[in-house]
């Protein structure tokens, strides 16, 4: 009765053991993560919200930068140490590790940019040609880009596939297509 009790006890603390790990990681700020990207969108100052391949970021009077390879600027690949909250990154730390301004090296990393994503259409110009914000990221739409809208007519709160890619710092759409929930 004593050993069930035991292997009882044992089998309840095992079970919940990652449980407690978490709980041990996480101080209430979220989990310790690291962040590679390059920066998309940096606030009107140096702290606040900056967008990095796409994930909110948010930057505090605490957090420590270090800029030996060049300046933090759109374009710049950088790694950012922080917590992470499921929701939002808050960075203790952004380094850069290339330069905005770096050519060629810069360049391979932008060809990871190429490809598409989904999110909804927060922002179109009246126009339809200019910057559109679709989920966090804005991007740029032009008349060579596609709008596919078999679907339904892209709006506000549309939901879409984005084909493109990234140079002269911005994200370049070439193909737009409706995509239903």
């Amino acid at each position: 009765m004593k050993t069930t009790r035991n292997l009882l006890l044992l089998f309840l603390l095992l079970a919940n053991l990652p449980a407690l790990v978490a709980v041990a990681d996480d101080d209430g700020g979220g989990y310790r993560s690291k962040l590679y990207g390059t920066i998309e969108r940096l606030p009107a100052g140096i702290f606040g919200e900056w967008v990095i391949d796409g994930h909110r970021v948010q930057v505090h009077r605490e957090t420590a930068f270090e800029e030996k390879y060049g300046p933090l600027a759109v374009g710049a690949y950088v790694e950012v140490k922080g917590r992470n909250n499921g929701r939002e990154f808050h960075a203790s730390e952004i380094e850069v590790k290339r330069s905005a301004h770096e050519g060629g090296k810069l360049q391979k990393h932008r060809a990871s940019f190429r490809g598409e994503f989904h999110g909804r259409v927060a922002v179109l110009p009246p126009t339809g040609l200019g910057i559109w914000t679709i989920g966090q990221r804005e991007i740029l739409v032009d008349a060579r880009t596609r709008l596919d809208e078999r679907r339904s007519p892209i709006g506000p709160g549309t939901r879409v596939k984005v084909k493109g890619s990234f140079r002269d710092h911005r994200f370049h759409a070439y193909q737009i297509e409706v995509v239903t929930d």
